[in-house]
């Protein structure tokens, strides 16, 4: 016999499966809304980050950016120094704007300096590097002049060689350093350049003596004819106006003799003890002729003439017109590549060489 209690039915309770799917559904949107937010975190994480370190690489890059133009600025401004005073050494400290360039200048011989400057902006640092030709043009030569060179018997030469026109003669002729000329070599004889032939170069200015230069920085100031037969000198310039000059003797120290007529050399002219040179100007000309052994610079805007069996000139040659009727020694004297005779004209600079980039 059936009870007359309720029936009760098997189940899962009030909405049966349909609730407890409801229930999954609710929690498969809150794990794909929280790995969403998560990634979204992520994202952002990932771009600020991304962002920051842009920022910081373009104040990187603005700093070095900022040092290196004010390496260069100190760079610049060397070299506007060195174009007017060659011989200058001494360097640089100084700030631009918010930075600051520090600048050294070394010597590399032959009248060519190595010019490094380092600049400074916070925490950046660059450094840029010239290697720069410095000089008073005609002085950076062993031989210079200002129109053709005829050589009728053999010539040795250390140093390089300008001439403004050409190269003629029968001699043989050996250079230990560079040949430029405006004009052509037309020489019967053998020729030899270690560092070169360049003809159709550019004409290099003729160097003119400054007489007012003269009469105001000499130490003697002499009239009429003279003659000098060596002696010890401290830095001494001797102006002889008004006559002419005889010059020949040993001499140690510093001395310019310059006269506004002609210096002639009738006999040996030598230097001794370190450092001492020995400087020949002559308005009306130079020249050698008698003495075997001249050390000295020869330096004339009309001539210098070398004459004789064989001659050894020691210190350089610069003449308007340049005549040689003997076999020649030649050796220039480096020291006036880069320090020029007293009563020289400005100088020039060239740049050769240079490196730097920013980050570098």
């Amino acid at each position: 016999m059936q009870g007359l209690g309720p029936r009760i039915k098997s189940g899962r309770g009030p909405g049966g499966e349909g609730a407890e799917a409801a229930r999954g559904g609710r929690g498969a949107a809150f794990l794909l809304v929280f790995f969403t937010m998560a990634l979204i975190s992520l994202l952002g994480i990932a771009l600020l980050t991304l962002a920051t370190s842009e920022l910081r690489g373009a104040q990187f890059r603005k700093q070095h950016a900022q040092a290196f133009n004010v390496a260069e600025g100190g760079l610049d401004k060397a070299c506007t120094i060195l174009a007017d005073d060659p011989g200058w050494r001494e360097g640089l400290d100084e700030p631009l704007g918010a930075g600051r360039y520090e600048v050294s200048v070394e010597s590399l011989g032959g009248g060519v300096v190595l010019v490094t400057s380092v600049g400074r902006w916070g925490s950046a640092v660059e450094t840029v590097q010239a290697r720069v030709k410095v000089g008073w043009g005609a002085f950076s030569h062993a031989l210079y002049t200002s129109s053709s060179l005829e050589l009728k018997k053999d010539a040795n030469i250390v140093g390089d060689v300008q001439i403004n026109g050409d190269l003629v003669g029968d001699a043989d002729v050996y250079i230990d350093g560079r040949l430029a000329l405006t004009g052509q070599v037309e020489l019967t004889g053998d020729l030899e350049a270690t560092e070169g032939v360049e003809e159709g170069a550019p004409a290099v200015e003729e160097p003119v003596p400054d007489l007012e230069w003269y009469r105001a920085n000499c130490t003697q100031h002499l009239f009429g004819n003279q003659s000098f037969t060596g002696g010890s000198y401290g830095d001494e310039i001797i102006l002889v106006e008004g006559g002419q000059c005889l010059v020949s003797g040993e001499y140690s120290g510093h001395v310019t003799i310059v006269a506004t007529g002609r210096v002639h050399v009738p006999r040996e002219l030598t230097v001794t003890g370190p450092g001492s040179w020995v400087v020949l100007v002559g308005l009306e000309g130079v020249e050698v002729d008698g003495a075997k052994v001249v050390q000295a610079l020869l330096w004339s805007p009309e001539s210098v003439k070398v004459r004789g069996g064989a001659v050894s000139v020691a210190g350089g040659i610069v003449g308007g017109d340049v005549e040689i009727t003997c076999r020649l020694t030649l050796e220039g004297d480096p020291r006036f590549a880069e320090n020029p005779p007293p009563g020289a004209p400005g100088g020039r600079m060239e740049i050769l060489e240079w490196r730097g980039h920013p980050g570098d």
